[in-house]
């Protein structure tokens, strides 16, 4: 009996796996960022349930009709979610987390607009955003955010999601101006397809020529003449 007190008085912190279960969403399996309850008291994250509502009247956890559609923030779990997050920094943006499907297009959007604020704003909410290669039915299909900027023709934002990538880790920023697309094409490629002006082909160059400059080679490299006759 006083070992069941001193449980409730007391309760043991959960642990991260703990957390992580308690949170995450039954549709997606990831950390929710909104969560919100259907009204048989279930929680999701308002997005999935709400893509799953348009075309089904039941629950997701079952066949059981829904007696209306209505979504309710859980304020409470989104503040623990908010606190896992202070807890436990190394969660910040793996792939525990959801990453909304808005918040992907918004940074479409920013891209091609230019827009350097709600760039870093969206980044800042997850730098996976950096690195997402949008899906091919979308309207950026097979993109990522460096490729979008570089054909928007907006060099505000080419600069700043290079700086991004850089500052996540160095070397970054090389790795995507080096990366190509579906069709086999580099930024550099897609900047003369775009017909993008000198002054930024010439950054693009810069930027890549800065990032090989930072490359330590190995000590055999490049072949010497006595490293080919060797041979």
């Amino acid at each position: 009996m006083l070992s069941d007190l001193e449980t409730i008085l007391n309760p043991k912190p959960f642990t991260q796996e703990e957390l992580l279960q308690l949170y995450c969403c039954p549709i997606t399996t990831r950390l929710m960022r909104e969560p919100v309850t259907t009204s048989d008291g279930h929680t999701y994250e308002r997005e999935a349930i709400e893509a799953w509502l348009e075309n089904h009247d039941t629950s997701p956890m079952g066949s059981e009709p829904l007696e209306s559609k209505k979504l309710t923030p859980v304020l409470l779990a989104t503040k623990a979610v908010g606190s896992l997050l202070e807890k436990y920094s190394e969660l910040k943006d793996p792939k525990e987390w959801y990453l909304p499907e808005s918040w992907i297009k918004a940074l479409g959007r920013a891209c091609e607009d230019g827009d350097e604020a709600a760039i870093r704003e969206l980044v800042g909410r997850d730098r996976r955003l950096l690195e997402h290669t949008f899906d091919n039915k979308s309207v950026h299909g097979g993109k990522t955010a460096l490729q979008l900027a570089v054909i928007s023709k907006q060099r505000k934002a080419l600069e700043v999601v290079v700086q991004l990538l850089e500052q996540r880790q160095p070397g970054l920023s090389l790795a995507a101006l080096l990366r190509t697309n579906a069709q086999g094409l580099a930024p550099l490629h897609l900047a003369i397809l775009a017909e993008r002006d000198c002054e930024t082909l010439l950054q693009i160059m810069n930027w890549m020529s800065q990032g090989l400059n930072t490359i330590v080679a190995p000590q055999d490299w490049p072949l010497t003449e006595h490293s080919f006759a060797a041979h």
